[in-house]
């Protein structure tokens, strides 16, 4: 393959890039607070977008954008009955890990804390029109808050804080996209997911957080995403209470013996050839 063929290939493949968010804030967790067990493993494959809202500066009009990103893949361990730790490839272009404790779990309502860690790199052009590389790192801390409606669906909100460390600074001449991943600082963050249980080993988990800085201009980022989820997911059979018991006039079919205590309904007959069940044991005293 000749100089010029890998050339344009290396551009073919840079151009391609571009048109996705390579480095970007990942700040979803596609979980529920609920913990999945010691020794549990799942997995989690994410499709994104990523949007921002730079302020305007120096007379210019704000900036926004929204981007496709690649996918983000997550695995999931049960470090013991409600601590599980999460390591994942945000956008197939970053680093991340979590640890979430659920501290609180009912049939209606659950609870956990989630720090989070991401860190990444990417290039930009000073004002000498050189290349140079800057690592972008965000810490998250959001609390994992679940409202279990049934066995199969749950509204998680994730509500907290984040900061954002830059190793370098970006200039007024990069792009919007460049500025959006190197915010700095302090960051709110609230995010609304809904855990959709398929079955009893997937789940499909569509979830939207934003992340706004503080100050007189902030900076508005947000993403939103499709969790795919299989493995070993938190069991939600205490959601819903238990099975009703069959009311009083229920007949045993034939050939059944009747459940214990079980009193026939006035007037029931048995059928021919059927011996009449027993009378109902009598109420201890």
């Amino acid at each position: 393959m000749s100089e010029r063929t890998v050339k344009v290939w290396r551009r073919g493949l840079l151009g391609a890039l571009a048109l996705v968010g390579l480095g970007c804030p990942n700040p979803n967790t596609y979980t529920t607070p609920r913990t999945a067990g010691s020794g549990s493993i799942s997995h989690s494959i994410a499709v994104e977008s990523w949007g921002f809202s730079l302020p305007a500066t120096g007379g210019a009009t704000a900036t926004t954008g929204t981007i496709p990103t690649l996918p983000t893949y997550t695995l999931r361990v049960g470090l013991s009955d409600s601590v599980d730790l999460g390591a994942r490839i945000a956008n197939l272009s970053s680093l991340g890990a979590d640890v979430k404790w659920n501290f609180l779990r009912s049939s209606f309502f659950d609870a956990a804390i989630d720090p989070a860690g991401q860190i990444f790199e990417f290039g930009v052009n000073d004002s000498s029109g050189s290349s140079s590389s800057i690592r972008v790192t965000y810490l998250h801390l959001p609390l994992l808050l679940g409202f279990n409606f049934s066995r199969t669906v749950s509204l998680v909100l994730t509500p907290g804080v984040s900061w954002g460390f830059v190793s370098g600074s970006v200039s007024s001449s990069d792009s919007g996209q460049d500025s959006a991943s190197a915010t700095t600082g302090a960051l709110a963050r609230m995010g609304f997911g809904v855990d959709l249980r398929i079955a009893r080993n997937f789940a499909l988990h569509p979830e939207l957080t934003f992340l706004r800085s503080f100050g007189a201009e902030p900076t508005l980022l947000y993403l939103f995403g499709l969790g795919f989820n299989f493995g070993n997911l938190p069991s939600f059979d205490d959601v819903g209470g238990a099975t009703a018991a069959p009311p009083p006039s229920y007949a045993p079919p034939p050939g059944y013996a009747p459940p214990p205590g079980y009193a026939p309904p006035p007037g029931y007959a048995p059928p021919p050839g059927e011996a009449p069940p027993p009378p109902a044991a009598p109420p201890p005293t």
